[in-house]
């Protein structure tokens, strides 16, 4: 789905035109500042300086960067380039190298 989801309040699923989908999740238990929070009733107030990412293929299929489904403690500069990236992919691809 093309579009903006919000997940669990935690974070957000990004839906581009070549079907694939960008999640950036920042919540408790998330490869993010909050990983290891303790207290699940505690709002952590909408914010991290850093995230978790995922790739999701337009079958709704995990797809791999730079060999990880799933991207850890990463900044906004690193987030925005990994869309930009996927949203030039071809929908035949399966995984994703991002150059250092």
């Amino acid at each position: 789905m093309q579009g903006f989801k919000i997940c669990d309040d935690k974070g957000f699923h990004i839906g581009l035109a070549n079907g694939f989908t960008v999640s950036v999740q920042f919540g408790r238990g998330n490869y993010c500042q909050h990983h290891h929070d303790t207290n699940w009733g505690t709002p952590n107030a909408g914010r991290s300086f850093d995230a978790e990412t995922a790739v999701f293929s337009p079958e709704d299929v995990l797809i791999p960067v730079n060999g990880n489904t799933v991207q850890g403690w990463q900044r906004p500069n690193d987030v925005v380039r990994l869309l930009t990236v996927v949203a030039r992919q071809k929908i035949t691809a399966t995984h994703i190298r991002l150059k250092k």
